[in-house]
């Protein structure tokens, strides 16, 4: 039984799973059954139409992984409390493409037989509604911003319930907040004025529908102040006792107190009218008949109606240069093209001469299609002050003239009406064209005075005018129109009423910014001219650093430098050229940076290669720092330089540094004629240089020529006695074996050959190397380097010396590469290493070492000479090649020598521009190293 029964279970689950699946994947929404950590166990196929992804692809996967950002917390939260029932919620979820799609999801928990604490979720795309939700919320914004930017009070209003609606206009214009009179419903009625209420009352009775009123009435603003309305209004809605009106308001206050005051206005000029001297006249169109008052005539000198009521007697009497005039102005009103009429004209009087009136009018009635039939209007006598105004304007027109044929500016200043009057001369020394632009305040006018100028100015002329001076004159800078200072002289003149009280200034201005700036300048000339003479008197004397500081102090000042330096130049090991800073003045306030690390071995071609190329050619360097380029501009920005000039420090030919100097306050540059006078400052510390530099030229022509008389002593001894006591040795021996030769045996006759021929070999060497080293003395050997292969030199150079070698069973051995190559003169290289060798051979006892070796580098190759011999004090060191020095020396057997091969040597590895020097202990050998320039080398 128990069997059966769970057949039937099975049976049951999987209809029931069969029916699920047909209703899920039918579905137009997404079913989705999670575990109750977000793991996706089981989504419909919905799932590939709304969100673009396979079922399959996000089984297994966290629901909460697709969700957006902004929402996750939110759906985490309401997730976690689906056991306390259904919960419905809207958020973002991913598209596969990247999209975000709205979704309206309601999930519950769910259990099966197979599934524990699951949820099942149902989804459904909203993006469509979320979209017009947003459009009719962007809309309904816009209505109400509408609304409450409407200058009128929109509302809507039953009789039986009140107010329904009001903008928020109702709060300027009554003083109510719209939910007052929505929360009393009948304030608007109570606050309508008695006298208005009923016909405000009849007009909303009024009830039928769709129909319109305009009316005007009096209501009371929340602050108990009366003020009209017009209400514009319609029955929107009638049924039965309730009536609804929706309309809007405006407050017309003002307008219904101008209208007043037209109505006062009208009833007062009908009264002047009558008390007035002015004639009136009424022209009518349609007859061209003119009405002529009394006062019209008698304004004429005629008496009245002397000359007919028409429009051609009106139009002779008008001046032949005006009638056109006139005709014109009044067919222009009758045409509408102007509101009035007015003119002013001459009318010829009665006694002939012409009498000037002003004529005004309006036309008062119209006909069919709105044709003017009735022009009305008044005469008024204007004669004297016409005549006044064209006396005036003479004597206006000879003013101007004299002010615009001046060079000086007029201002006329009022206490109270500020700028009466500017000249156009005023205007162009401050590079206006119009006196709008300037503005007929005082204010402007004080604005454009210098800051540090402006309080003493005023004060001044507040001063003089308490002290009810005439006149004052002072000098101030003002700014002119492109933003520049210029110079001012303004002459001020007050004027007093009777009761001694201030009235007016008329100002007199005179532009004398050229008369400063000569004055200036020659200011500016002699500072420099004293500040360089000064900076002579500085170089005269004493240590060129500590001179350079003081004279860089001395034209630092004169120049109102923020800084003045001098960098100089210098190169590194691989030769390229750097800058450094060695001296410096700063002004009061500014950082200084002489001990700043950064200005020390900056590289030009680097930081400043534009500097360089101009400054190599004698060019300046000079402008606004912001307009640099940006590898010059990290350098100088942090100095706060605004404003910077650089001159070439040259000597003879040579680019030496330069002086520098930097405006950091602003970006002002320095003029043609200030660096013209710092050139100067730059050629002076050229001089000094190129003083110091005779003065080592001179220091070393004297050394050398010490050096060449002690060469010469040197000569003269070695040829006194180191030639003269060989010679005598091979004379005496020669002299011995002539007188006895008979007498001698065979082995005594060659006793005496060796040592004759000894002698002989050892002078002749000696002789040899005077006359090589008196030619490159005298810069007369020639020079020939050419490819060589150092170990066929070495060979060359040593074989002779084998034998003498071999006499003291010294072993000579070579460790040098056959593939090292090198430049060089192969008869000086092979003097310098016979010479070493030889030397080595002389002063190493019997039995002895010498070695020979070499090694290269990237650039040089060195020869090592080492020997196994009796070594050399420290003294003796020091005074190898010195000619005047070098000391006759025995070897080990006695061999003779005079230390010129070593002074041949020191001048053949000069000539290659390479070095020699010692190492060596008494006792313990000797080690010779020569570096020479190797400028190919073959592949080892």
């Amino acid at each position: 039984m128990v069997e059966k029964t769970r057949q039937i279970q099975k049976e049951v689950f999987k209809l029931d799973l069969e029916t699920f699946k047909l209703l899920t994947e039918n579905s137009f929404d997404i079913i989705s059954i999670l575990r109750n950590d977000g793991v996706i166990i089981y989504e419909s196929n919905a799932v590939q139409k709304i969100l673009g992804h396979e079922p399959k692809e996000r089984i297994g996967q966290i629901i909460f992984q697709f969700i957006h950002p902004d929402d996750l917390e939110y759906v985490k939260e309401e997730f976690s409390t689906l056991n306390e029932g259904t919960k419905k919620g809207i958020f973002r979820i991913q598209h596969k493409n990247g999209d975000l799609i709205w979704i309206e999801s309601i999930g519950k928990k769910f259990e099966s037989a197979t599934i524990k604490n699951g949820v099942i979720i149902n989804s459904r795309d909203i993006s469509d509604r979320i979209e017009k939700e947003k459009e009719l919320l962007i809309r309904e914004k816009k209505y109400r911003e509408l609304i409450n930017h409407s200058p009128d009070i929109l509302y809507k209003f039953s009789n039986k319930r009140g107010g329904l609606f009001y903008s928020t206009r109702i709060k300027e214009i009554l003083g109510f907040e719209p939910e007052e009179l929505i929360e009393n419903p009948f304030i608007w009625n109570q606050s309508i004025h008695p006298d208005d209420r009923e016909m405000v009352q009849k007009a909303i009775e009024d009830h039928t529908k769709g129909s319109h009123y305009n009316i005007d009435y009096r209501i009371k603003t929340k602050a108990g102040k009366w003020i009209w309305i017009n209400d514009y209004f319609m029955h929107k809605y009638v049924d039965e006792d309730e009536i609804i009106i929706e309309g809007h308001a405006s407050d017309i206050t003002e307008r219904k107190k101008m209208a007043e005051k037209l109505s006062e206005n009208e009833d007062r000029l009908s009264k002047v009218m009558l008390a007035s001297n002015d004639g009136t006249w009424d022209w009518n169109l349609l007859t061209n008949e003119v009405y002529f008052d009394s006062q019209y005539y008698k304004m004429v000198g005629y008496d009245v109606d002397a000359f007919p009521h028409s429009l051609y007697e009106f139009q002779k009497r008008i001046h032949p240069d005006d009638v056109n005039y006139v005709m014109n102005e009044a067919q222009k009103h009758l045409d509408g093209e102007s509101d009035r009429f007015r003119v002013e004209f001459r009318f010829k009087h009665k006694n002939g001469h012409w009498h000037w009136v002003m004529g005004r009018g309006v036309i008062v009635e119209r006909g069919e299609n709105d044709t003017p039939i009735r022009f009305i209007g008044t005469h008024t006598d204007i004669n004297k002050r016409k005549n006044a105004e064209i006396a005036l304007l003479k004597s206006e027109q000879k003013f101007k003239a004299l002010v615009n044929n001046t060079a000086d500016g007029l201002l006329i200043l009022h206490p109270k009406n500020g700028v009466e009057y500017v000249s156009p001369s005023y205007l162009k020394i401050l590079g206006y064209k119009e006196e709008t632009e300037l503005g007929r305040s005082i204010e402007n006018i004080a604005y454009l005075i210098h800051p540090d100028e402006r309080e003493i100015v005023f004060q001044n002329i507040y001063t003089a005018i308490e002290n009810k001076e005439d006149q004052i004159s002072y000098v101030f800078r003002v700014k002119h129109k492109s933003g520049n200072y210029i110079w001012r002289r303004d002459k001020a003149t007050f004027e007093y009423n009777e009761n001694g009280e201030y009235q007016r200034s008329y100002v007199v201005c005179s532009d004398i910014t050229k008369e400063v700036k000569q004055k200036q300048l020659l200011d500016q000339r002699k500072n420099y001219l004293v500040a360089l003479n000064q900076g002579s008197n500085i170089f005269n004397d004493g240590e060129f650093n500590t001179q350079l500081k003081q004279f860089v102090e001395v034209i630092g000042k004169v120049s109102n430098a923020s800084r003045a330096y001098v960098f100089k130049n210098h190169k590194d090991p691989s030769g390229q050229l750097l800058m450094s800073q060695i001296a410096e003045h700063t002004a009061p306030g500014i950082n200084p940076e002489i001990d700043n690390p950064e200005l020390q071995n900056l590289s030009y071609t680097e930081i400043f290669p534009r500097w360089l190329k101009h400054l190599q050619k004698n060019d300046i360097i000079s402008g606004k720092v912001a307009e640099f380029p940006t590898s010059e501009r990290k350098i100088l920005d942090p100095q706060d330089i605004k404003a910077i000039l650089i001159i070439p420090i040259m000597v003879g030919n040579e680019f030496w540094g330069f002086i520098g100097f930097d405006n950091c306050e602003n970006d002002r540059e320095w003029q043609y004629a200030e660096i013209e006078y710092l050139k100067a400052s730059a050629e002076k510390i050229s001089n000094r240089i190129k003083e110091d530099r005779k003065k080592n030229i001179l220091k070393k022509k004297n050394k050398e020529l010490e050096q060449v008389n002690a060469t010469k002593d040197r000569f003269i001894s070695i040829l006194s006695h180191d030639l003269r006591g060989p010679f005598n040795s091979i004379l005496g021996l020669a002299e011995l074996l002539a007188e006895n030769i008979d007498e001698y045996d065979k082995d005594k006759i060659k006793e005496f050959a060796d040592a004759i021929y000894e002698t002989s070999n050892e002078t002749f060497v000696l002789l040899s190397n005077l006359l090589e080293w008196s030619r490159i003395q005298r810069d007369k050997a020639s020079f020939n380097p050419g490819k060589l292969a150092l170990l066929n030199v070495a060979d060359k150079s040593i074989k002779p010396l084998r034998q003498a070698a071999s006499d003291k069973n010294i072993e000579i051995e070579i460790k040098i590469k056959n593939n090292i190559e090198l430049e060089a003169d192969e008869v000086m290289l092979n003097t310098i290493i016979r010479n070493l060798v030889n030397n080595a051979i002389k002063f190493t006892p019997e039995n002895g070492l010498v070695i020979l070796s070499a090694e290269k580098t990237n650039s040089i190759i060195k020869i090592h000479i080492t020997d196994t011999g009796v070594g050399m004090e420290e003294e003796t060191i020091k005074s190898l090649f010195k000619l005047d020095k070098t000391r006759t020396t025995r070897g080990t057997k006695g061999e003779k020598g005079t230390g010129f091969g070593l002074l041949l040597c020191k001048e053949f590895v000069d000539k290659h521009k390479g070095s020699i020097h010692v190492e060596s202990e008494l006792g313990k050998g000797t080690n010779f190293k020569i570096s020479l320039p190797l400028k190919q080398i073959s592949a080892e």
